[in-house]
């Protein structure tokens, strides 16, 4: 991945939004461990997709709790009563109050040093 990463920082070439996650947009820092909600991602190779996702991310800072939940404003408008639920124990997760432009359900994945979940979300603009 390293080695990889320098040679796409010395040729230009960017990783797709797709692989990564996308850019992150907000940052909360609870102590322990911190989680960061990216921007909406709908790339496609030949333009916007009609859906795409959000990642959001926990990462300890000391320790994840076994349990988390969290409010998270998935389009960056203001809009609140949207909540994840993750067990870090087993995996399980899940939402409260679903927004209408969030589609299926999540997904958790392991990451490294903590975990992820990617929101199906419909792009509003499509």
């Amino acid at each position: 991945m390293f080695l990889g990463g320098a040679l796409a920082g010395r040729t230009g070439v960017k990783v797709s939004p797709r692989f990564t996650g996308g850019e992150v947009a907000r940052v909360k820092d609870h102590g322990a461990y911190r989680t960061s909600v990216h921007r909406p991602v709908f790339y496609g190779l030949f333009g916007e997709r009609r859906e795409g996702f959000v990642q959001v991310d926990w990462e300890p800072v000391t320790a994840l709790p076994e349990s988390i939940r969290e409010e998270i404003d998935v389009f960056g408008d203001g809009a609140s009563g949207f909540y994840i639920s993750l067990n870090t124990a087993d995996g399980r997760a899940g939402y409260e109050n679903k927004p209408p432009g969030v589609r299926g359900n999540p997904k958790p994945a392991r990451l490294r040093s903590g975990w992820a979940i990617r929101i199906k979300v419909r792009n509003p603009g499509k």
